[in-house]
């Protein structure tokens, strides 16, 4: 027994001599590589110092072009700047040049204030006219890129930015109900240029191209069969938008457009204009917007008498009457606004035919925008030429959806109808006395 646990720890002492000379041959073989290594770095050192550094010290460095683009702004900064007639600010800006020099003034504070790294090298003005001329040309903007020497990046930023300074710093003051003599002056020239009395405006609807988005594109699509997104808006009689309500989608109708709308919440509570009567025979006649057969008929909101209907709203089958066609004629004739004012503000602003730059993340901001721009631009009397409304007859966007939706909010009240109908028998009597 004991010659065999002799002979157990004599094995066990080999095997541990043995593992620690490998151990040792290991250690002395790494520290070997490590020191081969060191060797290898520093004539690698030695050889940058003694023939790669003289070269890059001694040699001039090559001109990198790849990491620059070299863009020209000549037309803005010299042709426009230094030639441009007061004509050529209307054709290529839509506006005069003190128009957009005001404008500039406007929203120069705001834009400084939300942006203050903004590059030094782009005026403000330059941003004003980057803006102008997309929105009045609806040009790409790889054409802005080359007309002013900015970057496809640059012009995304630059028309976002200013559009919203435009919204923020100059919708309230120029989209709003009127009141007091204003809206007086409002009526008056109503009764005279379309002889309707005691209307404040016309309201209507109209269908802005986009390009199609990615997510619940079918609620974009309206009954016309392209995407779209729906503007509402209220003309006076300089037509200009007095209420605006857009961003809905193309698939909704215009009755829900409206009753979702301020204008419908106000008048609804009879916080749309001042209490103002004026007396027609027996009645006293509140003060009205106009609208077409799509819209619904309230005290507040005239709208064309059907044919096949009756004064409840329900059909009849009878033809017009005398009376009848005498308001609608009247009503007709005074609609002729809000289709003027839709026509202006597309023919100026012709990005609103055209939908390269209309996504859905920036369409309601862009209309928005132009809507302002257009109240400014009617109130200044800038000139509006002809030819703008070229592009805007041969837009494949010009059909509008116009159908009605059977729904509730088209029942008539008595009240309602019987405003209507003072209105019809008041055109009437007016005829009467032209033929005596």
């Amino acid at each position: 027994m004991a010659e065999l646990l002799a002979f157990v720890f004599a094995m066990i002492r080999k095997r541990r001599l043995e593992a620690d000379k490998r151990c040792y041959h290991m250690k002395k073989r790494h520290f070997r590589r490590i020191r081969a290594f060191s060797r290898f770095q520093s004539s690698q050192r030695m050889y940058f110092v003694f023939n790669i550094l003289p070269t890059l010290l001694l040699e001039p460095s090559a001109n990198r072009v790849a990491w620059t683009k070299n863009r020209y702004s000549y037309w803005w900064d010299h042709i426009v700047q230094n030639t441009f007639s007061s004509q050529d600010w209307i054709e290529n800006f839509r506006m005069s040049k003190q128009t957009f020099e005001y404008l500039c003034n406007c929203i120069r504070s705001d834009i400084e204030y939300s942006i203050p790294d903004m590059p030094r090298s782009l005026p403000i003005e330059k941003w004003v006219a980057v803006t102008v001329y997309i929105l009045s040309s609806g040009c790409d903007y790889r054409i802005a890129e080359n007309m002013f020497g900015i970057a496809i990046s640059s012009a995304h930023s630059i028309l976002r930015s200013v559009c919203q300074s435009i919204v923020k710093v100059l919708s309230k003051k120029y989209i709003y109900i009127p009141r007091g003599k204003q809206l007086e002056s409002v009526i008056e020239s109503f009764e005279s240029r379309w002889g309707f009395p005691n209307c404040a405006g016309v309201i209507n609807a109209t269908h802005v191209p986009i390009l199609t988005p990615q997510d619940n594109s079918t609620d974009y699509y309206n009954s016309c069969g392209w995407p779209s997104i729906v503007l509402q808006a209220v003309a006076d009689d300089e037509f200009c938008f007095t209420s605006i309500s857009t961003g809905w989608p193309g698939r909704l109708h215009n009755i829900h457009v409206f009753s979702n709308s301020k204008v419908y919440e106000h008048g609804r509570n009879s916080k749309l204009f001042v209490p103002k009567y004026r007396q027609m025979g027996d009645n006293e006649m509140p003060i009205v917007l106009i609208g077409d057969t799509q819209y619904p008929l309230l005290n507040w909101l005239m709208v064309p008498f059907e044919a096949g209907s009756n004064s409840n709203g329900g059909s009849s089958g009878r033809k017009l009457t005398v009376m009848q066609n005498t308001f609608n004629s009247r009503l007709d004739n005074a609609n002729t606004v809000i289709e003027t004012s839709f026509r202006r503000l597309k023919g100026r602003w012709q990005c609103l035919l055209r939908k390269q730059i209309l996504k859905i993340d920036n369409a309601a901001l862009i209309v928005e925008a132009c809507c302002v721009l257009h109240n400014i631009c009617e109130l200044n009397k800038e000139q509006f030429l002809e030819e703008w409304l070229f592009d805007y007859r041969g837009s494949q966007y010009l059909k509008q959806p116009n159908e009605r939706l059977d729904t509730d909010i088209y029942s008539v009240d008595g009240a309602s109808s019987n405003i209507r109908h003072t209105f019809g028998r008041y055109f009437m009597s007016l005829n009467y006395q032209t033929i005596l």
